[in-house]
């Protein structure tokens, strides 16, 4: 255990099985009572922090840490050191996420020092988060919004974090946006079509589960060209974006997930997928032997899409292609049944997209904030 100037609380490095189980587990105990959060599945939490699997520990390392409070499990945190990042960058920035605390700000304290603390000796003058562990992960402390169910691979926190997290002294580094609608006229998908007839070079190619593999491939690689300038950019490699891709492709809706082609030419992609939060949250963290059950009872409970996203080549920016793209699966989502289509996250400074989003009667229903702490 690590020592703790407040009496009672002990901080100790995750290093066996056993206390990884814990420090995975905790957040049950700490949302017990709240109805929004999302129980993540306990094999994906497995799979994720396991060197072996997760293709983040060739070009990173991290830490976790478990809180103690009086004998019990009362936090965690876990520090991460992206080197790709600090490469491109140029800089020392480390990162932490993964944070869970009883209402208690010794114990959030206690778990800040500690992710900072082992930061310092790796040489990181910069603590950044909550992010697990990259940009390309579920990222930022939601800010605003708190009574709104999350969607798909959105994060979601107690909103007396935020008060843990002034209060140590961190500082915004950036927020993120995400809008919903239900406003969307039916008429955008004839919309479309009529579009898409006025300019024949264009053509938008469903994604079959068949070629989903396939179709995300190229998606990589118009992603990494299209994000290079975008703040905290770091490139997805060839088995980050397969580790990411594979677990997504059960749950994809081939009619949201579209290629775009100017003249026989790839343009473009977006990925949009139905929010399986409705059936993740009745699983409770446990697949097997109730995942074809409550698939069926709740299927279509499945009120919303998620638009996850969308990368356009430079040459097309701001080209109905651009438009096309993005209103084809909130057309679909909408003609298919869906009552709800919400984009995220939104950059603060993609100024370009919030403009077009408020235009379609997006509305902004919650932020995500990432923070920088300065480590002394």
């Amino acid at each position: 255990m690590l020592p703790c100037s407040v009496q009672g609380i002990e901080i100790m490095p995750v290093n066996s099985k056993k206390e990884l189980k814990h420090f995975i587990e905790f957040p049950w105990s700490v949302y017990q009572d709240n109805s929004y959060w999302v129980p993540p599945l306990l094999s994906d939490r497995k799979s994720f922090f396991d060197p072996q699997k997760n293709p983040f520990y060739k070009h990173g390392e991290a830490q976790l840490f478990l809180a103690y409070h009086g004998n019990k499990p009362a936090g965690t945190i876990a520090a991460a050191i992206n080197y790709t990042h600090n490469e491109i960058h140029q800089d020392k920035t480390g990162f932490f996420g993964f944070f869970e605390c009883i209402n208690n700000y010794d114990v959030a304290a206690a778990l800040f020092n500690a992710a900072s603390s082992w930061l310092k000796k790796k040489g990181m003058n910069i603590m950044r988060g909550p992010m697990n562990f990259t940009i390309h992960d579920p990222c930022g402390l939601l800010i605003n919004g708190f009574d709104l169910s999350p969607t798909l691979m959105m994060p979601y926190n107690h909103q007396y974090y935020v008060d843990f997290f002034d209060r140590f002294g961190f500082y915004k580094a950036s927020d993120l946006f995400s809008y919903r609608t239900d406003k969307v006229s039916k008429n955008l998908s004839k919309a479309c079509e009529n579009s898409l007839e006025e300019e024949p070079g264009i053509r938008l190619i469903k994604a079959s589960r068949s070629y989903f593999m396939k179709v995300m491939s190229g998606f990589k690689n118009v992603y990494n060209e299209s994000m290079v300038n975008n703040w905290g950019y770091i490139p997805f490699t060839d088995e980050e974006f397969y580790y990411t891709t594979r677990n997504l492709k059960p749950v994809i809706d081939p009619d949201l997930t579209c290629v775009a082609e100017y003249n026989g030419k790839v343009a473009g992609y977006v990925l949009a997928l139905p929010d399986y939060n409705v059936i993740l949250r009745k699983l409770n963290g446990r697949i097997f032997p109730w995942l074809p059950f409550v698939f069926l009872l709740n299927r279509k409970k499945m009120e919303t899409v998620r638009v996850i996203a969308l990368a356009v080549k430079e040459e097309f920016r701001g080209t109905l292609l651009t438009a096309l793209l993005y209103l084809q699966p909130i057309a679909t989502a909408l003609n298919k049944g869906y009552n709800n289509v919400e984009a995220s996250w939104i950059h603060e400074d993609n100024t370009k997209m919030i403009k077009a989003l408020e235009r379609m009667e997006f509305k902004k229903c919650c932020t995500y904030r990432i923070y920088d702490y300065s480590i002394p």
